[in-house]
Formats: structure tokens, sequence, C-alpha cells
């Protein structure tokens, strides 16, 4: 009587999940301790962004093809380097949008008063799966960890190649490969995920049970196609530019 009991509440649960076509997940980001610069002009703009940073919702919509992430526009851009670090740090810049037939992710964003839709591989993650888990929003989550060489366009490591590490939280119960920015490709939704110093994490979820209801995604068509790589080398070059004070 126990095991048909068993069976009828997985079947149930299975029938119930199975109405869950999309959602909605808003997701608050933060600095980390071991993100604090020791130049003391730095430090105070990271102090102030950590602050700015508070009041940034960034929102995942979804449904089982395809995703858009982006920040809310809730909070007034007061124009201090503090503001515009918040939004920056981390990918939050822009939009992301993953249609699962696509084996890449667009990143749209505006820079140098140029528009460009950066296409990310989705094999960018290279995932290692840990049994380390917990609980985000009352959903079990396991860790995934990789670490990925990155070349910086600005700063001290320009024309660097660096490894950074990233990690991630995922729901194996929410079967949606998505998550916050460019991070997706692990078996269940991303509710937590941090990339150096940089961490998103889920502080509300919705989970959509009527198709008429789901998130209306669209990928932009205006922008250059681009790879990171091209847009990186186009960022050293204006920096390059700026410094000659030749723009």
């Amino acid at each position: 009587m126990k095991y048909l009991i068993f069976i009828l509440a997985l079947i149930s649960g299975s029938f119930s999940f199975g109405q869950n076509v999309g959602g909605e997940v808003t997701y608050k980001k933060a600095f980390s301790e071991h993100g604090k610069s020791e130049n003391p002009n730095v430090a105070a703009r990271m102090a102030q962004a950590a602050k700015i940073m508070k009041g940034l919702d960034y929102k995942l919509m979804f449904n089982s093809k395809e995703s858009h992430f982006s920040l809310e526009e809730t909070m007034e851009n007061d124009g201090s380097g503090g503001y515009a670090m918040a939004v920056r740090v981390g990918g939050g810049k822009g939009g992301y949008f993953k249609n699962n037939s696509e084996a890449f992710t667009i990143h749209s964003q505006e820079l140098f008063g140029n528009d460009y839709l950066v296409k990310i591989p989705t094999g960018k993650y290279e995932w290692k799966l840990t049994k380390e888990s917990k609980t985000i929003l009352g959903y079990n989550c396991f860790k995934a960890v990789c670490t990925i060489k990155m070349d910086h366009p600005m700063g001290k490591n320009q024309g660097k190649s660096i490894d950074v590490s990233f990690e991630a939280y995922y729901a194996p119960s929410l079967s949606f490969s998505f998550g916050p920015a460019a991070f997706n490709g692990l078996p269940g939704l991303i509710l937590e995920a941090s990339e150096g110093s940089v961490t998103y994490k889920a502080v509300s979820i919705d989970l959509t049970h009527h198709l008429d209801t789901l998130p209306n995604i669209s990928i932009p068509s205006k922008g250059k196609v681009i790879t990171e790589e091209q847009l990186n080398k186009e960022v050293r070059e204006m920096m390059v530019k700026m410094r000659n004070n030749k723009i």
C-alpha cells in the first residue's frame, strides 16, 4: 500500500511539473568579500556600487524552449561611476537571449554608442557537477563549477589571459537549462551563479501554469553580430584611441 502511494505521488508530481511550461525568476546581484580592491579609489567605487546593487533587480523570463535575462529598469541612473559599475560587473548590462535550438546565447548590449549582438557559445561553460548542495527558495540545489581562460579588454590585466572561476547552484526538480546572464547548460534551473567576485542569487520564483501567460520572448535584430573575442578586440582598440585623445 505504501509503495502504491509513493508511485501515485511521483506521477502526481510529474504531471504537476509538466504543466509548468515557463515562468519568471528575480535575482539580486552582490560583490563577495574577496572582490575588494587595494586601490582606495577603486575600493570606494566598489563600495558605492555594492550599495546600488541592493536596489537592482534582474529578471529571467523563460519557457520550455527559450529565455530572456535583463535588468529591470526600476532604478534611476544617477550618472555616477558607482552606478555604471553596479550594472556592468558580472555581465549585467544589456539583455541575454537563449534558444535551445541554437548553440549559443545572444548578449544584446550598447557600447561606445554602438549596438552589438554578441554570440556566446553554449559550450563555454564546461561544468563539473559536484554533490555539494543547499536549499534556495525551497528547492534543493546542487553545485557545479568550472574555470575558463578569459582575455581582459581593459584595466591592469588588459590583453592578458587569466583564469576565472565560475560556480552555479541548479535545481534538478526544475528541468529548465537556463540561468542568469550567460549561465546555462546545467540539468536544472540555475538559482545562484558566481563569476569571480560577483554573485547572482534568486530571491523569488514564479512558475506559470497557463500558455497564455508565458513571457513574450523575442531576440532583437538591431546590432552588429560579433563574437566575444571580436568584441574584446574592438574594446581594446577603442581604449587605445581614447588614451591617445583621438576620439
